[in-house]
């Protein structure tokens, strides 16, 4: 490659994801082949640089070990993987006849924790927090003066920048690492509050003993963990010199309950949201780990430490934080997970009590397990091109659901959700020859095709759209199956998805307030 095709590829690799199949993650092995360094090394320090470019030139010059987590810096997030086990009580979702809303998204439980003694996963070595349906984020608490970590900061904030000049600075960065801070003024509000609410210099913590069970607190004079250092530097600082970075949820809270997803995306892209926005849908950040505190990066240490720092951080702080469970067998696993059900929750995050933060990466140490928000049995109305290792073939699949007795449509089958993924590749290509046959006419990149491949998909919600002729869109559609053997008219009706939105939105409603899956603490109360 000549110079200029070098500048070109790392600022096309420096946008991020191109959804061509090739990104940045792909050529990290290279850039670790090509100067002779560890692979691994070469992911961890563009995780915390977070610029190929950087990388590239510190694994040139063999200074890889020199690199250094900087405030405002996104990291990328550690991610679950989902957890491989059957329904409840080890009754099958559906009907048996591949499942559809009557039954899929009926059943008091779906696909969740029943069978977890039998996935190879001993619970005794993980604890328990319920998922929560917000909206994944990394906060981002240090001062502004431009002296954070060497990271220089705006200098002249706007009123919705998260700044306060001579204060405290707050940014908030999403899953996908971009800063959503003006979205969210009352969170970044809340943030420089808690800081500003710190115990005076002269204050100090209590010691916490080694014996201390993970997700507890427990006072003592002996042992105390050295890893304390960070929180005693925490409490012994004046409120604009504080460095943090938690990594949590932002959710609509009322009452001490979660909303509906539905709620938090009303505000979400609004970049100056007004005050009765504001008021009406108000959002928290719920903590669930901390990565970094005053100089001392913390990824490194195991989750039940990291965790009683962040109990005593929001101990100190007023923030509110997720509750943890103590889990000692499959059945406790099932109790959580029905009773974050009923707190109109997604499931329960399983997390070992042993692990490292792994940014970037998705594997056993952290599990999710979900409950799918139900299935449907669909109709593929339109086929979309794919690219990058999928190009040449149709990947993509707009979804329809039936309304040819609704007396409100003049159509046989309107959308309801695009699916991406679920399928095999050998399912696919089978998939191109049907399309092929059954193809309309073609716009581009789309092919509209006659009703006559009827899919099984499953989905994590459901969520009002007015903009949509349904009036509902699927959150996160994926195939579950290829019914070959349905025809189009077996396919399930929009009255189906209002009567199982209906029930999604009465279940939400019955949780126990007592019960709370989030720890709210009054500042300053150790």
């Amino acid at each position: 490659m000549t110079a200029r095709e070098i500048r070109f590829m790392i600022r096309m690799l420096s946008q991020g994801s191109l959804r061509i199949g090739f990104e940045v993650r792909s050529i990290l092995p290279a850039i670790a082949l090509a100067f002779g360094v560890d692979a691994e090394q070469v992911r961890r320090v563009h995780m915390l640089t977070g610029e190929i470019g950087k990388t590239a030139l510190l694994a040139r010059a063999g200074e890889l070990h020199s690199a250094r987590f900087r405030m405002f810096q996104p990291v990328a997030f550690m991610l679950a993987s989902p957890m491989e086990t059957g329904p409840v009580g080890g009754a099958e979702t559906g009907d048996g006849d591949g499942g559809s809303a009557g039954a899929g998204a009926e059943g008091d439980s779906g696909a969740g924790a029943g069978n977890v003694g039998g996935s190879g996963v001993d619970p005794r070595a993980y604890v328990a927090e319920e998922k929560f349906d917000g909206m994944r984020t990394q906060a981002h608490i240090g001062p502004d003066s431009g002296q954070v970590s060497g990271q220089v900061s705006d200098p002249d904030p706007g009123p919705d920048s998260g700044q306060v000049s001579g204060q405290v600075s707050v940014r908030l960065f999403s899953r996908d690492l971009n800063d959503v801070t003006v979205s969210f003024p009352d969170v970044a509000g809340q943030l420089r509050e808690a800081m500003a609410i710190l115990p005076s210099k002269k204050s100090r913590p209590p010691d916490v003993s080694v014996s201390a069970q993970p997700g507890t607190l427990q006072s003592g004079k002996q042992n105390s963990v050295t890893l304390q250092s960070g929180l005693q530097n925490l409490v012994t600082r004046q409120p604009g010199t504080i460095e943090a970075v938690l990594d949590g949820e932002l959710c609509v809270l009322e009452d001490g309950r979660i909303q509906p997803f539905q709620r938090l995306q009303k505000r979400m892209g609004v970049k100056k949201p007004g005050r009765k926005l504001l008021a009406e849908h108000p959002v928290r950040f719920i903590a669930y780990d901390l990565l970094f505190l005053n100089g001392e990066e913390v990824i490194d240490l195991p989750l039940h430490k990291r965790r009683r720092l962040l109990e005593e951080f929001c101990a100190q702080t007023g923030l509110p934080c997720s509750r943890q469970h103590e889990i000692a067998s499959a059945a406790d696993i099932e109790r959580l997970f029905r009773q974050a059900l009923e707190h109109g929750n997604e499931g329960l995050m399983l997390k070992r009590r042993d692990s490292t933060y792994e940014y970037g990466q998705r594997n056993k140490s952290w599990l999710k397990v979900k409950q799918p928000g139900g299935s449907l049995d669909t109709v593929i109305m339109y086929a979309h091109a794919g690219s990058g290792r999928r190009g040449g073939t149709y990947s993509d699949f707009t979804l329809g659901i039936r309304v040819d007795e609704d007396e409100r449509y003049e159509e046989q089958f309107i959308p309801i959700g695009k699916a991406y993924g679920g399928y095999t590749d050998e399912e696919l290509k089978k998939l191109n020859r049907r399309i092929k046959e059954l193809a309309v006419e073609r716009f581009g990149p789309t092919l509209s095709l006659r009703p006559g491949i009827v899919v099984e998909v499953e989905f994590d919600d459901i969520q009002v759209n007015r903009r949509t002729k349904a009036g509902y869109t699927l959150r996160l559609p994926r195939f579950r199956s290829i019914r070959w053997d349905l025809s189009p008219a077996d396919t399930d009706t929009l009255a189906d998805v209002e009567r199982l939105y209906r029930k999604r939105a009465e279940r939400s409603g019955d949780a126990d307030p007592s019960n709370s899956p989030v720890l709210f603490h009054k500042a300053g109360t150790l």
